[in-house]
């Protein structure tokens, strides 16, 4: 049997006089070669006595190779004490006593760790002998372990049946999570609003596995992302299909996060109710609801926040496009004379001193805010008896644009309302309205189109003369920094939809078990724009 040897160094202080010398390269080949010697040296600590001229010493520990110029029997027991009690080794193990591969092995509170092989064995690293060692594994219940001076550790992990026996909605109906965990991925109401978004997509990012969450525009009320599940399929259409409290088709964007009580997503056969619409999978929505004997429960949210850009382009000063387009006439044999900017102007425009004939123009600088705001109100009340149940809401949204000078604004207000109530043991109703209201307001000119003229401007140009009236336009007299605004005109679009749910259900008298159940769906939607262009 052929063995690598590893160099290794420790940091225990009787390793700090270590030195590797020439002579100790023959020293690792003669180890590497000789399948007897390692043989004998491997998981043990021997001696080594070359037949060499050389005050070094070493010896093999785990398949270490250590160094020292001090005497073996001085230096090899503080050695290996220190590097056992940092190394912790074991095999993990499922309730059956099957070896458990891909077992995350980490320190708390650090970015140690290491994952099982396929035997359920690990070995990992610690510098503290007070650490503490996390094992986790995807459906099974993490478990925390002190070595508390133990080198070997061995551990069963039991399956966490709690997530498991979950309950989570499937198509028309509900299974526990235990049956279709490979399809099915649920996000709760705590998760959606831990992310300040106005947008229900947008808080989807990175908690849907398989699922790809891109928002393409950051302009307020055109923000939402666009969603695919497990990638594309088509060349069409690839969005999943969304079905809020059962009815397909519905808006979720429209949707205050608030009053989402979980959301799932269905792929595969888990999807497979709802037909060909179900190919890029299906993302179902379920709102809130008044519980049975509870109190009145009011609660009220609010957030603001701050929103900057991501990356704005860095462009030349007014000095530096002048000496540019210099150089640029010079390679095209273009006399001094004819230039388009003259060495005397580059002197101007570099001094700042004539603001009215040699201007300075950082045009991102001048037409963009350092940040623009979001914010939201939400006022919910719920509760109910053993006959009724009730849940109500209001909230608000409003994002601003990041244009100084802007005409771009989103404001949005939800209303919803919904009353479950038990006439009497066999027969039920409920009745659910949820209502929006969206208002978006845009500058005449698209906002790539405005964007773009920002970095089209040249910095030779003014935005703004010094007596406060807008520099010239780049063509068809658009200036980015007046188009943005509301002075050309506006673009107003106003959103309205209201969901209206009623139900009932009648536990059949006489024949346990059997319920007839049904609703009836009403979805109102419409839109006003006005156009107003100077």
């Amino acid at each position: 049997m052929k063995k690598i040897f590893d160099l290794w160094v420790h940091t225990h202080p009787a390793l700090k006089r270590l030195i590797i010398e020439p002579k100790m390269v023959i020293l690792i080949i003669l180890a590497g070669v000789s399948n007897v010697f390692a043989t004998s040296l491997y998981s043990q600590i021997v001696k080594v006595s070359p037949d060499m001229e050389t005050n070094i010493n070493y010896a093999v520990l785990d398949s270490k190779i250590l160094i020292t110029t001090e005497p073996l029997v001085n230096s090899i027991p503080a050695i290996a004490s220190a590097y056992q009690q940092n190394r912790i080794t074991g095999t993990v193990k499922d309730e059956s006593g099957n070896p458990m591969p891909g077992v995350n092995v980490q320190v708390e509170g650090s970015n140690i760790g290491v994952i099982s092989d396929v035997k359920g064995k690990y070995s990992i690293e610690i510098s503290d002998p007070k650490a503490v060692l996390i094992f986790s594994f995807i459906g099974y219940t993490s478990q925390r372990v002190s070595p508390e001076g133990k080198t070997v550790i061995d551990l069963t992990l039991v399956p966490d049946t709690r997530s498991l026996e979950e309950v989570v909605v499937i198509g028309y109906g509900s299974q526990k999570k235990v049956n279709v965990i490979g399809s099915v991925t649920t996000v709760t109401t705590e998760e959606l609003n831990s992310a300040p978004v106005s947008m229900v997509s947008n808080a989807l990012a990175g908690r849907m596995p398989g699922a790809i969450v891109q928002q393409g525009s950051g302009e307020p009320g055109n923000n939402a992302a666009v969603i695919l599940i497990r990638g594309k399929g088509t060349l069409g259409d690839n969005s999943p299909l969304i079905v809020v409290d059962g009815i397909p088709g519905r808006d979720m964007n429209s949707l205050q996060p608030s009053d989402i009580e979980s959301l799932t997503v269905l792929k595969d056969a888990s999807a497979a109710i709802y037909g060909a619409r179900a190919a890029n999978g299906v993302i179902l929505i379920t709102t809130k609801r008044g519980k049975e004997s509870t109190a009145p429960t009011f609660t009220y949210g609010f957030y603001q926040g701050l929103l900057s850009p991501t990356k704005i382009p860095k462009m030349a000063d007014a000095k530096t496009y002048a000496s540019m387009i210099r150089e640029m006439q010079s390679y095209r044999g273009i006399d001094e004379s004819n230039m388009m900017f003259s060495l005397d102007d580059i002197e101007k425009y570099k001094s700042g001193k004539y603001p009215w004939t040699h201007p300075n123009t950082d045009w991102f600088a001048a037409g963009f805010k350092d940040f623009s705001t979001t914010r939201n109100n939400n006022l919910s009340v719920s509760g109910g008896t053993q006959a009724v149940t009730y849940y109500g809401s209001f909230g608000s949204q409003a994002d601003e644009g990041i244009f100084k000078n802007s005409a771009s604004s989103y404001k949005r207000y939800n209303l919803k309302a919904n009353v479950n109530a038990k006439v009497n043991k066999y027969f039920s109703f409920g009745i659910d309205m949820n209502g929006s209201q969206e208002n978006r307001m845009f500058p005449t000119r698209g906002e790539w189109n405005v964007f773009s003229m920002f970095r089209r401007s040249k910095p030779t140009d003014p935005a703004f003369y010094p007596n406060g009236l807008p520099g010239p336009d780049i063509e068809y007299g658009d200036n980015p920094v007046v188009i943005s605004g509301l002075d050309p005109g506006y673009d107003n679009n106003k959103t309205y939809r209201l969901n209206t749910i009623l139900s009932a259900t009648l536990n059949v008298p006489g024949v346990t078990g059997l319920t007839l159940s049904g609703y009836y769906a009403y979805d109102k939607y419409f839109s006003i724009k006005k156009l107003w262009e100077k």
